[in-house]
């Protein structure tokens, strides 16, 4: 149960950023701050399904790694959001920059 419990509090704090970065998008104009906070939330959903893919397959055993499951092509494929453009570490360095007033207009 604990396994279960974990993975669906993670699945939860992912879905809370998926709508924060929805709405930020559909709400408020381009910025270097509606940009940052995009890009936060963008990190926090790969953080966040990775780990649920992660917990799914320690739930399941050995059993996750068969195809008939559906699992192991899950846990396969969120391991490409690790290397989707703007990954972690620029995210990172932009929202660094931004709260110190550094320019970031050319970090992407």
């Amino acid at each position: 149960m604990h396994l279960v419990g974990e993975m669906e509090t993670r699945l939860r704090a992912t879905r809370l950023a998926l709508a924060d970065m929805a709405s930020t998008i559909a709400q408020e104009p381009a910025s270097a701050q509606s940009i940052n906070r995009v890009m936060q939330d963008r990190s926090l959903v790969v953080e966040g399904a990775l780990a649920t893919a992660s917990l799914a397959m320690d739930l399941a055993g050995g059993e996750g790694f068969l195809r008939k499951t559906g699992l192991e092509r899950i846990f396969r494929d969120i391991q490409g959001a690790r290397y989707h453009p703007m990954r972690a570490d620029k995210t990172a360095v932009y929202a660094g920059t931004l709260a110190v007033g550094g320019d970031v207009s050319r970090i992407y």
